[in-house]
């Protein structure tokens, strides 16, 4: 299917079969569709109706009423279409609508949101032409005559447009979980708009798609105005505040442009046809730098060989790789590593040029050569024009270089037990230095931001976060090779992780023996366990031995990726009893792999983990023996859990959380709002 319909019915029978006709006599004879009613607990007139339909119409029954954003969602899980058409069922569509919406595609690759002119029913009038923000940031029409505002061109950037009728990319709609239903009937399209721009999509109006809308007759239509307002001010107030003042400064620009070209040529003393000139020559400047790509230093000196940075390491190289395909607003980047960490970025096979900091000084990589250099000749070859930090703090940040930093978790102010009172007041000296710095600040989840906001009222509106989906890192080896001497073959827990305090494994050693008294040596399925080998790794095996453990949990070490993988293949479930973290690789990766998953309830967890996981208190030994040994001994637990941890990948892109990060890289070099 190329476009699937996604159409929320709520009674309003007239107003439906009226939406469905115009589909029938406006859609393209060629255009591969379907159309997707979603009942969301009509009357029996308007449900005898739509079961009477029959293809390419299906229908979806919800249980009661549930509002415009569940119900949409719902017929978008079930699309198959490249392109949603969201759409009303108040609107009608005239003739050319969908084919003008298309073709913005086809003219902007980056679009990800296509909008088109909405005329009221009952008269005629330009009800929406996209959205701009007034008052302070917030959402209005944009409204007009249909010549004047046709006569701006066939397709119109926009900050945000109507749900009322939209083309939406259906992978990303569906990967970001669709419309916030937290907004019930009102300012859900504003808030996916907004979401979509911080993904690096395009969104735009095509002035030529013309449709006929019934404004505001669905039923409830206004009934939670100020509720979804304060929701949406909340949320965005800040960020739509500052595109507020920038779309009236774009607008003084565009008309300055414009009337600097209709005068320079005109007659005029000399001084006045200077100022012109000069006043063009800034305009195509701005133009040209826009569609410039922006040079990126990005700072790995903190970065060590093999696996002491934990997940931190796969993430940057996962993302450095991603970034690099993007076929939008494509960036330059320059890597600034020191020198031991050479051949693992040769290995990434990236074309961005490569600064090595040694024991006598620096050294750049590039077109195969090597050449002696400086930070300082090094800033005049590859002027930086935003420093990505992905460790927090960079010694190379100074103030006239916009930075994005970021902020893997908060574990010293959450957990600081688990770190030496040193590294507590190092890491939050480091963060009110990045926090004070930064031009935006990047965390790995929506509760990344919230505990910036908690410890040190960070605004939400500073901030943007990126999941971590690296789960497909590893390339499983066919056939897979024999796992290392002393491991075993099937069917064992798994817990990979570095040896730090928060990954909690004393408690999990403990719960582990617990379980092995509950079911006996004989049923009991063994333990392995993989990290950075460190002075705590031998405290932990003096302790898986003095709790007589030592023939049944195996401390592999830090593995080779053929190893390691091989481990995930192998394993019976993934148990994850960490404390605190900053996102959790490990379960996207179970997910990956078709691995159950047990995991703690703590920290931003179950954010990631959603209904896929089988959670227990990671403080309470009891709790982790207990669910150890439900999941093991529950083949049908196991089953619902892998097919829940299948699904719930499909929200996890590894090109989206790129895109966003790119995204925000170029806003801070060119000073723009996201």
């Amino acid at each position: 299917m190329q476009v699937s319909f996604v159409i929320p019915v709520y009674n309003q029978l007239a107003h439906t079969q009226a939406c469905l006709a115009s589909l029938r006599e406006h859609l393209p004879a060629d255009l591969t569709h379907e159309i997707i009613l979603v009942d969301d607990g009509s009357d029996a007139e308007t449900q005898t109706f739509l079961a009477g339909l029959s293809a390419p119409h299906r229908v979806i029954t919800l249980p009661g009423n549930h509002g415009f954003a569940r119900a949409t969602n719902a017929g978008a899980t079930v699309a198959s279409g490249q392109w949603l058409c969201l759409l009303n069922n108040d609107v009608e569509l005239t003739a050319g609508t969908i084919e003008a919406m298309l073709a913005v595609r086809d003219a902007h690759p980056d679009a990800g949101i296509i909008g088109n002119i909405q005329l009221t029913t009952a008269t005629g009038e330009v009800d929406h032409a996209g959205i701009e923000f007034r008052d302070g940031g917030y959402p209005r029409h944009i409204r007009g005559e249909l010549t004047a505002l046709q006569a701006e061109g066939e397709i119109v950037p926009a900050l945000a447009v109507t749900a009322a009728c939209c083309l939406v990319d259906r992978a990303w709609f569906v990967a970001m979980d669709g419309l916030d239903p937290c907004y019930r009937n009102g300012f859900e399209d504003v808030d996916l708009c907004l979401r979509a721009r911080e993904n690096g999509w395009g969104i735009y109006v095509a002035t030529r798609s013309v449709v006929k809308h019934a404004v505001s007759t669905s039923q409830g239509r206004g009934d939670h105005e100020f509720r979804n307002a304060q929701t949406f001010l909340d949320r965005w107030g800040p960020r739509t505040a500052a595109l507020e003042v920038a779309q009236r400064r774009d607008a003084a620009r565009r008309y300055r442009t414009r009337r600097a070209r209709e005068t320079a040529g005109q007659p005029a003393p000399q001084s006045v046809q200077a100022a012109r000139l000069a006043a063009l020559a800034a305009a195509e400047q701005q133009e040209r730098l826009t569609r410039t790509p922006v040079t990126v230093w990005v700072d790995l000196l903190r970065m060590e060989p093999g696996g002491a940075n934990g997940g931190i390491k796969p993430l940057v190289y996962a993302m450095l790789r991603e970034l690099a395909t993007l076929q939008w607003n494509p960036q330059r980047y320059v890597l600034l590593a020191r020198a031991p960490l050479h051949d693992e970025l040769r290995r990434l096979e990236l074309t961005a040029p490569l600064a090595l900091q040694g024991p006598d000084g620096w050294t750049l990589h590039e077109d195969g050569r090597t050449t002696p250099t400086s930070p300082t000749a090094l800033a005049r070859s590859h002027l930086p024009e935003v420093l990505y930090c992905p460790f927090g703090t960079s010694a190379l940040a100074r103030p006239d270089l916009p930075s994005v930093a970021l902020l893997v978790d908060a574990l010293h102010r959450d957990l600081p037990a688990a770190l030496p009172i040193e590294e507590v007041n190092f890491r939050e000296e480091n963060f009110k230095r990045v926090i004070g710095s930064a031009t935006w600040l990047q965390t790995l989840a929506l509760h990344g931001i919230e505990r910036l906001h908690h410890h040190w009222g960070v605004p939400p509106s500073r901030c943007f976060h990126t999941y971590a989906p690296v789960q497909r890192r590893l390339r499983v080896p066919d056939p897979l090779p024999p796992p290392p001497d002393g491991l075993p073959e099937r069917d064992y827990f798994f817990y990979p992780a570095n040896f730090w305090a928060h990954k909690n494994h004393e408690v999990l050693l403990t719960a582990y023996r617990l379980y092995r008294q509950r079911v006996g040596a004989d049923t009991a399925w063994q333990l392995v366990l993989t990290g950075f080998p460190d002075a705590r790794q031998q405290t932990l095996r003096e302790m898986s031995t003095a709790l007589g453990l030592t023939d049944c949990v195996h401390f592999a070490g830090h593995l080779p990726d053929d190893a390691f993988a091989g481990l995930w293949r192998r394993a019976g479930a993934l148990v994850f009893p960490s404390l605190h973290e900053g996102f959790g690789i490990p379960l996207l990766e179970a997910f990956e792999n078709g691995l159950p998953v047990l995991a703690s309830d703590a920290s931003v967890l179950p954010e990631v983990g959603g209904d896929a996981c089988h959670w227990f208190d990671a403080s309470h030994p009891s709790a982790v023996a207990e669910a150890l040994t439900t999941v093991a001994a529950d083949p049908a637990l196991r089953v619902r859990l892998i097919a829940a941890g299948t699904a719930r990948l499909s929200r996890f892109s590894l090109h989206y959380e790129a895109s966003r990060l790119n995204h925000f890289l170029h806003a801070a070099a060119r000073g723009l709002v996201p």
